[in-house]
C-alpha cells in the first residue's frame, strides 16, 4: 500500500505525525490538478507493507489532528468493509498509458478483495507474505472455484505454486483437493506445501504407465454410448 503526497515537503514527517508507519520512499504516476487541468504527474509516495498499513489505519483515531480526507476515506473502507464515496486524491491512479483514471469504486473494490484475501490467508495459516499480485491471483482463483476454474499463467519464478497452495489452504474446509502434476515436480510440491502450509494433510498417489492405461480404458468404457 502506498501513501501519496502532493506538495508536501516532508512525507515521512507527515506520517510520523499521524502515527502511521513511514515505509520506504518511491514515486507513482497519478492524476493531479495543475492549473485547473487534471494531468499525469509523478508523485512522491511512501510504500508500506499492506498488513502494516491496514493495522495502522484501523487504530488511527478519526479526530486525529492533521488527518486528511483521503486517509479517512480508506479508514472507513477498512472499518466498514463497504465501498464508500472517495475523494479524487484517494484513488487517482492511472493505467499504464496514462489515459484512464481508475474509478474510486474499482480501486476500493480491489482493495477490499486484497483485505479479504489477507484475512483468509491468516485464518488458513499460510506461512508466507504474498506480494500484491500474488494476493490478486489467490483472490481470482478462489472466486473461480464455483464457476469452473481458470488458468494461472505467468513467468517462471513468480510464485504460481504458492498462489495455488494458498488457494487450497483457504478452501481446505471445503474438502480434499487434487493436484495433478508430472512425477518430476511432485517433490517440489511436497516441499512447498510443507513450507507454506505444513498443517495440510498430504497423501501422495503416483501412477505407472500400466495403471494409467487401465484407468483410461475404464473411463473409455464408461463414456461409451449405450
Amino acid at each position: 500500500m502506498a501513501f501519496a503526497f502532493w506538495g508536501v515537503a516532508d512525507p515521512t514527517g507527515e506520517l510520523e505525525t499521524l502515527g502511521l508507519p513511514v515505509g520506504t520512499p518511491a514515486t507513482y504516476r497519478m492524476a493531479v490538478p495543475i492549473d485547473d487541468v487534471i494531468a499525469p504527474t509523478v508523485v512522491a509516495v511512501q510504500v508500506i507493507e499492506f498488513a502494516e498499513a491496514v493495522q495502522s489505519l484501523r487504530t488511527l483515531r478519526d479526530d486525529h489532528a492533521g488527518i486528511g480526507e483521503s486517509v479517512l476515506a480508506w479508514k472507513r473502507v477498512i472499518d466498514t468493509r463497504e465501498l464508500q464515496s472517495m475523494p479524487t486524491a484517494a484513488h487517482a491512479s492511472l493505467d499504464r498509458d496514462d489515459t484512464v483514471i481508475k474509478s474510486a469504486t474499482s480501486t476500493a473494490t480491489h482493495f477490499l478483495h486484497a483485505l479479504t484475501v489477507r484475512d483468509e490467508l491468516d485464518r488458513a495459516q499460510v506461512q508466507a507474505t504474498l506480494r500484491p499480485y500474488q494476493m490478486q491471483g489467490v483472490a481470482w482463483l478462489t472466486a473461480l472455484t464455483e464457476s469452473g476454474g481458470g488458468i494461472l499463467a505467468d513467468e517462471m519464478g513468480r510464485g504460481k505454486t504458492l498462489q495455488a497452495i494458498s488457494m487450497i489452504a483457504v478452501r481446505a474446509a471445503h474438502g480434499p483437493h487434487l493436484v495433478v502434476c508430472p512425477t518430476s515436480v511432485i517433490g517440489n510440491w511436497r516441499r512447498e506445501i510443507n513450507r507454506f502450509a505444513p498443517h495440510l494433510t498430504l497423501p501422495r498417489r503416483s501412477s505407472t504407465r500400466l495403471s494409467r492405461s487401465r484407468i483410461r480404458r475404464r473411463w473409455q468404457h464408461r463414456l461409451r454410448p449405450a
